[in-house]
């Protein structure tokens, strides 16, 4: 049995699946779910009768396990598939991936969402507090106080189940990837596995699938790099993106337990340039900025959690040619909602855009925003008669959604003293876009409006978040946007799992909120270098 007292049932799906779990030790998680009823799933599908889709009852049990695994989508469909599962809860035959994921989306409605996720976790918590064999592994532990000999006991523990955790989480997406040749000798793990070591030991695809092959006892070796290069070749932007929305869903949902996602975060939106240097030209290669030493560059957009929450990358788009600003920043935002209650948005300089600005006001979210210094920006430090000075209504023209291309869009200009900008030239002063609540008229609200303001001057994590994730990134010379852009994503998921198991072990310290991790990146890559010599 367990230590733990477990949760008392409130629902009758949950007194339904505690009976059943009470009474039979050795139930599979199938055959619990086809015991159980959802009163509450009668006329809740959002497809008309006609539409082509799998019946509803399946898709709610299949959906529930996976809630329940906290899978993704590509795992719960292989899952379903597997054996007779499919038959077992009703399904002609197996249900797709993306026929999973349009269901959550699309088919269901968010209140019997929440119903399934909510029951789901129950479950699972009644499971691993009563000792049930179908309790999870990777989370947190109880509470056990903050002695340094306590903490060195819990970093370790929680390292001894990283290596297979990732290596199952990262192998669900192994269905994006071509088949491989009739005569390959190696596992079609192998891909995924070489992939990590790359990453961990920022070694290029040669070095990188030798080491793979050194370290794994497996007679077959590895793919050679060649191979490597050839799968990601194949892949499609969209198959990337998908991969890395999937599995920070699924990373993310083993904090949900344990972690208000609901709070409202502060997110940093920033840019990411890798250099090409290949002749030819498209819309995915890009000019570089100014103080770069390479003319040409793949950019990628990414969105992440900074400030007092967790650290989670939450997104990634590629940047394109004549693609706005604003429009990236709603397509990250979007993906961001899906896991997170976004309240405010930190963003890079080359954003101070009306779209952008347009953007985050339709969102209904606070933003701070450096402004470029043009001669009207210019003209306006050079007339500053305060000490901070605030400038609301302030209006800048440019294209916005749907808008003309010289539209009007207004916010507030902040203008804060400082002896030195960010790239360590003498200023008088630096400006700022934002819509928080803040003023100039009295010594105390210039006073709330530099605090206020200096949180973006510190960075509050936004350059640690996006630096600690090229500790995980292959070194690379191919000018493949898809090699980069998989490297990239890859890295990204890594660095998310290294954040994952670091909140782990502050909840099972009672350090939530602490700002620097607990568990060193240098010490999970140090652990996950062991991943694959199993």
């Amino acid at each position: 049995m367990g230590t733990e007292e477990p949760p008392e049932p409130r629902t009758s799906l949950q007194k339904e699946a505690a009976a059943l779990l009470d009474a039979d030790n050795s139930i599979s998680a199938v055959e619990l779910v086809t015991e159980l009823s959802f009163p509450l799933v009668d006329n809740d599908d959002q497809y008309p009768s006609w539409h082509p889709s799998k019946p509803l009852d399946p898709m709610v049990r299949a959906l529930f396990l996976k809630e329940f695994y906290e899978d993704n989508n590509s795992e719960t469909a292989r899952r379903v598939a597997a054996a007779d599962t499919a038959e077992q809860l009703g399904f002609e035959s197996p249900p797709s991936r993306s026929a999973l994921r349009r269901t959550w989306l699309n088919r269901f409605s968010d209140d019997l969402c929440t119903y399934l996720s909510r029951n789901a976790n129950w479950v699972r918590e009644y499971c691993r507090k009563s000792g049930h064999p179908l309790g999870t592994t990777l989370a947190p532990d109880e509470e056990r106080g903050g002695s340094e000999r306590t903490k060195e006991r819990v970093i370790k523990e929680k390292l001894q189940s990283v290596p297979q955790e990732t290596a199952r989480l990262l192998q669900s997406e192994l269905d994006f990837l071509p088949q491989r040749a009739e005569n390959a000798t190696y596992p079609p793990t192998a891909f995924i596995e070489a992939e990590s070591t790359m990453g961990i030991e920022q070694q290029a695809a040669e070095t990188g699938c030798k080491s793979y092959g050194d370290l794994t006892p497996r007679e077959s070796g590895a793919p050679a790099a060649d191979t490597h290069l050839h799968y990601i070749k194949q892949l499609s932007q969209s198959d990337i993106l998908e991969m890395m929305d999937e599995t920070t869903d699924l990373i993310l949902s083993r904090a949900k337990d344990h972690f208000e996602f609901d709070r409202c975060v502060t997110v940093a939106i920033d840019i990411t340039y890798i250099a090409y240097y290949g002749d030819e030209r498209n819309e995915l290669v890009l000019g570089s900025p100014s103080d770069e030493k390479y003319k040409w560059c793949y950019q990628f957009a990414a969105i992440s959690i900074v400030g007092d929450n967790t650290k989670f990358f939450l997104a990634m788009r590629p940047v394109r040619e004549n693609v706005p600003r604003g429009e990236i920043v709603r397509e990250l935002i979007s993906e961001a909602n899906q896991y997170v209650n976004v309240q405010t948005v930190y963003a890079d300089r080359e954003f101070a855009t009306t779209d952008v600005v347009q953007s985050l006001e339709d969102f209904g979210v606070e933003y701070v925003i450096p402004v470029p210094r043009n001669q009207r920006i210019k003209r306006a430090i050079d007339r500053m008669n305060n000490y901070i000075e605030v400038r609301h209504e302030y209006g800048f023209y440019g294209s916005t959604v749907d808008g003309p291309t010289n539209d009007r869009v207004e916010t507030t200009l902040v203008l804060l003293p400082s002896k030195r900008d960010e790239d360590g030239k003498e200023l008088k002063a630096i400006p700022f876009y934002t819509n928080k609540d803040i003023s100039d008229e009295t010594a105390r609200d210039r006073r709330a409006t530099d605090r206020v303001l200096n949180r973006y001057r510190k960075r509050w994590g936004i350059e640690t978040s996006f630096k600690s994730v090229k500790q995980f990134l292959p070194w690379t010379t191919s000018n493949e946007h898809v090699v980069r852009m998989f490297h990239f994503a890859f890295a990204m998921i890594l660095y998310n799992m290294w954040r994952l198991v670091d909140f782990l072990v502050k909840k099972s310290l009672d350090r939530e909120f602490s700002h620097a991790p607990v568990v060193r990146g240098k010490r999970f890559v140090g652990r996950m270098r062991v991943v694959y010599t199993r």
